[in-house]
């Protein structure tokens, strides 16, 4: 462990430490002290080591002095901890709300058909998530994410409700053993019938706001992505597209198709038109089915998430049926 001086808000780096990562040893000396925190906290000079302001990726020698926030002191000891105090009650309509996007639950988990606009997870200007919604519906187990959608994504997303469960879906999804496909309506250059995009892929800050998206790009910081797809329907620059994600990057199927010159509808951030459907601009994006291998039962599962109105709205409107 490495020594500290709280009253002076100072760590000795020992050697337990020595040649990690800045960020990765405070997040081990912390366990609470996630990624998101770190970085903002070493990125506004609250973090100094030997006095000198720091990025985060500095490699720790034993014997220096790291300078640290009091908050990093009384951060929570645990995750249950963190949840507690944020979670809210359900209302009586969030509980119908949740349980009539419920598309399967047993003993060990709870998927749902996420619908588009909530987060599925809390952020900035985000009061209620997907995540804290599911720990308030059920607070004894408080169910964990095991993978994510975007905030404008809909369709099947996945809860375990005990860290084994937890432990082996996540395994699934890392090591690919999972079949997801997705369906989506892109616009622009026709696409051929079926294909595999492999843009590899890599995230930048673009935009007044620097908001980070994903581009196409071979240098050494990028990262291998495909995308195998199959296009079902086309009418004139509209094409519905199923789309089977090989690899599991950041906005991998959005910047992929936007790549090809056929962004999605709805897709603003990445090139697509606006589409708005009850005054509301929504993403033509559905995480369609997930087929996977239940942690317990081992029986093959194939979970199907049922199209949100504004699509299939959007299809009648085409002639698709």
């Amino acid at each position: 462990m490495a020594t500290t001086d709280t009253k002076v808000n100072t760590v000795i780096v020992t050697d337990e430490y020595k040649e990690l990562r800045l960020d990765k040893a405070l997040q081990r000396m912390f366990p609470t002290a996630n990624y998101t925190l770190v970085s903002k906290l070493c990125r506004k000079g609250q973090i100094r080591l030997d006095g000198k302001r720091v990025k985060g990726n500095e490699r720790l020698e034993e014997g220096q002095e790291l300078r640290l926030p009091p908050m990093m002191f009384n951060l929570p000891e645990n995750d249950d901890e963190i949840l507690e105090k944020k979670i809210k009650p359900l209302t009586a309509k969030e509980k119908s709300w949740l349980k009539e996007h419920i598309l399967y639950q047993d003993d060990f988990m709870i998927i749902l058909n996420k619908p588009a606009g909530m987060p599925v997870q809390a952020g900035s200007g985000h009061s209620r998530s997907i995540d804290r919604m599911m720990v308030a519906y059920s607070p004894e187990q408080k169910p964990k994410l095991v993978h994510r959608l975007d905030k404008a994504t809909t369709g099947v997303l996945v809860f375990a409700l005990d860290s084994r469960t937890a432990a082996n879906l996540a395994k699934q999804f890392a090591d690919r053993d999972t079949e997801k496909s997705y369906w989506a309506v892109v616009s622009g250059i026709p696409l051929d019938s079926e294909g595999v995009i492999d843009f590899a892929l890599k995230k930048s800050a673009i935009g007044k706001m620097g908001r980070e998206q994903m581009h196409a790009s071979e240098d050494g910081d990028s990262r291998k992505a495909a995308t195998a797809y199959t296009r079902l329907k086309r009418k004139g620059k509209a094409q519905l597209v199923e789309a089977r994600p090989l690899t599991g990057r950041t906005h991998q199927i959005r910047a992929h198709f936007s790549t090809m010159g056929a962004p999605l509808v709805g897709d603003i951030k990445y090139g697509g038109q606006s589409y708005s459907y009850q005054n509301k601009e929504v993403m033509l994006l559905h995480a369609r089915s997930l087929k996977f291998t239940h942690p317990f039962t081992e029986e093959s599962i194939t979970i199907t998430a049922p199209l949100p109105d504004y699509f299939t709205d959007y299809m009648k409107n085409m002639g698709w049926g």
